[in-house]
């Protein structure tokens, strides 16, 4: 049964087992008629009726019925449920058949429909003279959609030579009409500078007017406008609203931009979960910002579960659709092997696209892979030249890396003033790196006038930042009274600090903190747990403390063979002060049989080394005729070169060579100076039996 609205204007139509109470378009009574009342609109009607209800057979049954009849609206139907297999099978090329007849009755939306075809090559070969002839015709018609596709070829030049002019008089005809795609597109122009002169404030208004008509994409852009203050006073709660309701009518954009705030926070509070759904929600789009970000959250867990795999297959997906962002991202993937097999082909092809399209973050990874030689032959100069480009737009790391590459001559000149200049922008930009090696420069005046408190103020930015190594240069500071008055205690909350950040120095400091009883009570059972933590984490230095524990039975139970074995591992690391302590234990025979030979191996590889203790020993060997021929001048020089790092039995004995004008003139000034300096050392190692002797030595100077 057919009923009609009894309004003449509204002519609203259904096909229904029994009278409607009322129109659903206007709310008056409807009246039934009979099948043979109906002309070509109103089979036309009908069909597009059973579209919106989704059957699809019927709907193309009353169409060409409608076609039949000769309505140009029911042709023009039927010709696109021909071209997109809509209820039937696909036949582009009756579709086109039937847009032209529907063109020759004049009915617009047909001319732009074949226009379309004709552009694209839809059932008939690609013609774009004959797409333009009936885009104009369909636009000089007053339709939209007409005026906005010639909107885009003249401003793209697509079969025509590119006009601004005339592709802005169209998109003004389009969005004058209150077409909103016209709007958001005549706001684009104005926001951008594209054909029009930009202007801020008519982009607002134009995406403002299609905001208003609850389009999704003007909604989104006006949420940008007030974002960032772009011809509208900045509100980020409007924007937030704008976003909100372009996200729910499923813009790709705006679900991205809502995402963003629940990431950041922005007005809302922050709550990754929420990030991450309106992220998926986009991504399922196939919008590749989303696609880089939901995989963001699926690489670190935020606000889902972790999924390795999921986040590369999201960047690869976005690298493709050519986001820069991801395609780094997804370099870093294919280098480090996560969720996928580490391939550095892959790694440089995809970091290279990236910085190719001015991503500073790739820029510097690419730069930081010709530096390093990885996945690439190394290559100073194209580091220096990607470096430089990332640095350029202000990326503090860029910074940092060339500033390396002149503290070490690296395809440069060393420069360490340049060095200093580079770290000092880097740390300004915000590089923990950067701070830290400015630092470093100050404490030790390389390039620039030393100041040890600027250093540590350095140390100390670069350590509020989570950097390991800057806290456990606070931790220093502090400890040697280097920039600051020393403190013990402060020594051991950084320390602790940059345990915690990871650094294994630091839990060897505190480990010498609790043996000492340096800012913390006396602890050689804590020591212990330290150093072995330390040890197992690889640190010699912490191997060699440890073996010192076992050695001397200090908070532990004597046992030379577990302190060999801490020296021997240290050793095999090329530790110096490892290969002192076995020195002594093969002179000496603890845990081993003496073996002076192997004593003096040892010494000869710590000394090569730097190790003061080492110099030392080698001294009195030579000294004294142990497996060499008396030597007194070498014992001399050993004696010297020991004295310089600050060895206090070195002092000793090098004072009672001049006492005695044993290889030198007698000198008591000397011996004098010497046995004081042996005194005041620094020097932890120092015996209580050097001690005496430096005293009894003294005495008998007078």
């Amino acid at each position: 049964m057919f009923y009609r609205c009894t309004d003449p204007d509204c002519r609203a139509l259904l096909e229904e087992e029994r009278r409607p109470d009322r129109c659903p378009h206007c709310g008056r009574a409807m009246r039934q008629v009979q099948e043979d009342q109906l002309d070509g609109r109103d089979w036309a009607m009908l069909g597009n009726l059973w579209l919106e209800r989704g059957d699809q057979e019927r709907a193309v049954a009353d169409l060409r019925r409608s076609a039949y009849l000769g309505d140009a609206y029911g042709i023009t139907s039927l010709g696109w449920c021909m071209e997109t297999g809509t209820g039937v099978e696909a036949d582009p090329r009756q579709a086109v058949w039937l847009y032209e007849q529907a063109a020759q009755l004049d009915y617009p939306p047909a001319m732009c429909n074949l226009g379309f075809c004709l552009h694209n090559g839809i059932g008939t070969a690609a013609d774009l003279p004959r797409a333009l002839e009936w885009y104009h015709r369909a636009a000089e018609r007053a339709l939209p959609r007409a005026q906005l596709l010639l909107y885009r070829m003249y401003s793209r030049g697509i079969g025509v030579e590119r006009d601004w002019d005339a592709a802005i008089q169209w998109l003004k005809a389009a969005a004058l009409q209150g077409d909103p795609r016209g709007q958001v597109d005549l706001g684009r122009c104005y926001e951008f500078g594209e054909g029009l002169e930009a202007d801020q404030v008519m982009a607002a208004r134009w995406y403002a007017r299609a905001a208003e008509q609850g389009n999704p994409d003007g909604q989104c852009c006006l949420g940008v406008c007030y974002e960032y203050g772009r011809g509208v006073e900045e509100d980020m709660s409007k924007a937030l609203e704008l976003y909100r309701q372009s996200a729910q009518a499923g813009h790709p954009r705006g679900q991205y931009n809502l995402g963003l705030c629940y990431e950041w926070g922005t007005v809302v509070e922050r709550d990754m979960s929420q990030a991450a759904r309106w992220y998926r929600l986009s991504a399922d789009q196939e919008f590749a910002p989303a696609q880089c970000a939901l995989g963001v959250c699926l690489e670190h867990g935020y606000g889902v579960e972790p999924d390795l795999e999921g986040a590369f297959r999201l960047y690869l997906a976005s690298a493709q659709a050519g986001d820069a962002v991801a395609q780094a991202n997804l370099a870093l993937c294919y280098e480090y092997g996560r969720g996928t097999d580490t391939d550095l082909d892959e790694m440089i092809r995809w970091v290279s696209a990236s910085a190719k399209q001015g991503y500073p973050r790739a820029q510097n990874n690419l730069g930081c892979a010709y530096l390093n030689g990885t996945g690439v032959k190394r290559d100073y100069q194209k580091a220096m030249e990607w470096l430089t480009q990332a640095a350029e737009q202000g990326y503090e790391r860029a910074m940092c890396s060339i500033g390396w590459m002149y503290e070490w001559g690296l395809g440069v000149k060393a420069d360490l003033a340049a060095a200093v200049c580079w770290y000092r922008a880097g740390a300004r930009a915000g590089s923990a790196q950067a701070m830290f090696n400015l630092g470093n420069c100050l404490r030790a005046g390389l390039g620039v006038e030393r100041s040890p408190e600027q250093a540590l103020e350095w140390m100390l930015r670069a350590a509020a930042q989570g950097h390991a190594d800057a806290a456990l240069n606070v931790g220093w500071a502090y400890d040697r009274g280097e920039g600051v008055q020393a403190d013990q205690e402060k020594a051991v909350f950084w320390y602790r600090q940059a345990a915690k950040l990871g650094s294994v120095g630091a839990v060897v400091n505190l480990g010498i903190c609790y043996e000492r009883g340096l800012g913390v009570p006396r602890d050689l059972e804590r020591a212990r747990q330290l150093y072995q933590e330390g040890a197992e984490k690889g640190n010699r230095a912490a191997m060699v403390n440890l073996g010192e524990l076992y050695r001397y039975g200090r908070g532990v139970e004597r046992d030379f063979e577990k302190a060999l074995d801490c020296y021997r591992r240290a050793a095999k690391q090329g530790d110096a002060t490892a290969f002192y302590n076995l020195g002594e234990c093969y002179e000496l025979g603890q845990g081993v049989e003496a073996d002076l030979a192997q004593a003096l191996t040892c010494y000869e590889k710590s000394a090569g080394r730097g190790d003061e203790s080492a110099l030392c020993a080698l001294g009195r060997f030579y000294e004294e005729g142990i497996q060499v021929e008396t030597d007194i001048q070498r014992a001399l020089d050993y004696y010297r070169q020991a004295v310089e790092g600050a060895d206090s039995e070195a002092m000793y004995r090098l004072a009672r060579l001049y006492a005695k004008g044993r290889g030198v003139l007698r000198d008591r000034e000397e011996a004098i100076r010497l046995c004081q300096l042996a005194l005041g050392a620094d020097d932890f190692n120092r015996s209580e039996e050097t001690e005496r002797l430096v005293r009894e030595l003294l005495a008998w100077l007078g």
